[in-house]
């Protein structure tokens, strides 16, 4: 009977305890993803307000267009090419609209081409100089109306027009003379009821970042709790009983505190007890850190890029984690701004040549540098490669001689490196004579050979 009790009383408590809820149920089972929509007012504040989510939106733009990018072509197509650029502003333009796309989930570039704004704008109407500007504009600055359902449209998925705030109010502008960066689109349905512009950056790492504030700004606020004093008082209800008592009270304190900045003397009653409290702070920057990592991590990007410091720890170099983000942004440049620069190009080159060659090529800058100390075993190694391919014969000396020279030319190690052949070429600059004085036995008709330096002069 006794087993039989304790049986009884334990299932009596079990279906308690169930009926509570606490068996049989996660308590995570309630739990949903919400998306609360950020106003385009707090994004300006956060990007105003807070350093980290103004690196969060400005580094990855930076990176995108600090190198910019390397025009191939004739020497003269390409100064061409790098003053048009420079008389519209293009790199710091382009690095603007990645900037408000990121922000505020799109921006367009308007091209000043010529014509009336509401009809086509075509490669073939621009001429040398056609291209007169291209400004950048925030989405909010344009209104779009109605969307290209068509699928064999170029401008499929786009808007069908546009129409820009100020003196433009009211004029349509056609789709070809706008381009669009939305790095970040909405789901389909919910993309077309807002003319297909984006998402903030800020709206996926927005708790991210608050909660990165927050605790810097907590520990903050822990500064001045860093020392307390503690002072112990018999009967102090009695004393701050009334208003005359609380008065007596704060006056005694204030003349003592006074005492003891002046005298480091602290003066109380024999009854009256005084101990100092002080706050640990040793665990705070761990915390601190921890947040930023996840904030870095939000955004995609290093923590050493985030905060522009160098990694910590024995033998820590983060240069695999900046090469590995360098790398993304080189994925970025081509998936997302290579398109959106050559529909840019159709129009620049012609302003900036008159026409297209076909020969025209260009290519991002590479984004990870080199030291000057791997520059230089990389040259090293490949002269070396070159003597052994000219010693062995396998490449004709002449296609060898060209290709080197190109690749010299291609990367920059020497500088006017090209201009000097031009005018080798030319006849206008020759090998140096060999000076008799140092070499008794040397032609003086005959150039000198850098490869076969003569022997000193005996004594």
């Amino acid at each position: 009977m006794a087993k039989s009790n304790v049986v009884s009383m334990f299932d009596g408590l079990a279906n308690f305890i169930t009926g509570l809820g606490i068996y049989g149920r996660d308590k995570s089972a309630g739990d949903t993803f919400a998306c609360r929509e950020i106003s385009p007012v707090e994004l300006t504040n956060a990007y105003r307000g807070d350093w980290v989510a103004r690196k969060i939106i400005d580094i990855p733009a930076l990176d995108m267009t600090r190198e910019w990018r390397e025009w191939q072509a004739e020497s003269t197509d390409i100064t061409a090419l790098e003053n048009e650029e420079k008389r519209l502003d293009v790199s710091h333009k382009i690095n603007r609209a990645l900037i408000l796309d990121a922000l505020f989930g799109g921006s367009a570039i308007l091209l000043g081409g010529p014509g009336d704004p509401r009809t086509e704008l075509t490669p073939g109407q621009i001429k040398q100089g056609g291209l007169k500007f291209i400004n950048v504009l925030a989405r909010w600055q344009l209104n779009a109306s109605g969307i290209e359902t068509d699928p064999f449209s170029p401008y499929f998925g786009e808007p069908k027009s546009y129409s820009a705030g100020g003196s433009a109010a009211g004029v349509e502008i056609h789709p070809s003379r706008v381009i669009r960066f939305v790095s970040r689109p909405r789901p389909e349905g919910e993309t077309a009821a807002l003319n297909c512009w984006g998402d903030s950056l800020l709206q996926s790492v927005y708790d991210a970042v608050h909660n990165a504030a927050l605790a810097q700004q907590g520990v903050a606020s822990l500064i001045h709790e860093a020392k307390i004093d503690v002072v112990s008082i018999p009967n102090l209800s009695d004393a701050v009983g009334d208003s005359a008592g609380q008065a007596s009270l704060l006056k005694r304190f204030a003349l003592a505190n006074a005492a003891k900045s002046a005298h480091n003397v602290l003066i109380l009653d024999k009854e009256e007890e005084w101990e100092q409290k002080t706050l640990s702070f040793a665990q705070l920057p761990d915390l601190v850190n921890t947040f930023l990592q996840v904030a870095a991590g939000a955004a995609d990007m290093p923590v050493t890029r985030l905060l522009g410091q160098s990694p910590k720890g024995l033998n820590a170099t983060g240069d695999m984690d900046l090469q590995n983000y360098y790398d993304s942004i080189a994925g970025k440049q081509n998936t997302y701004l290579r398109p959106r620069l050559d529909r840019l190009d159709q129009f620049l080159v012609p302003s900036a040549l008159g026409s297209t060659p076909k020969d025209l090529w260009w290519e991002f800058a590479p984004l990870w540098q080199m030291s000057e100390k791997d520059k230089s075993a990389v040259e090293l190694a490949k002269a070396q490669a070159s003597q052994i391919y000219a010693t062995t014969g396998l490449v004709p000396g002449a296609v060898l001689a060209q290709g080197v020279m190109n690749g010299l030319i291609d990367e920059g190690t020497y500088p006017g490196l090209e201009k000097a052949v031009e005018d080798y070429e030319a006849g206008l600059l020759v090998d140096p004579v060999p000076d008799p004085a140092v070499d008794p036995n040397a032609d003086p008709n005959q150039p000198a050979d850098p490869g076969n330096k003569p022997d000193k002069p005996s004594a």
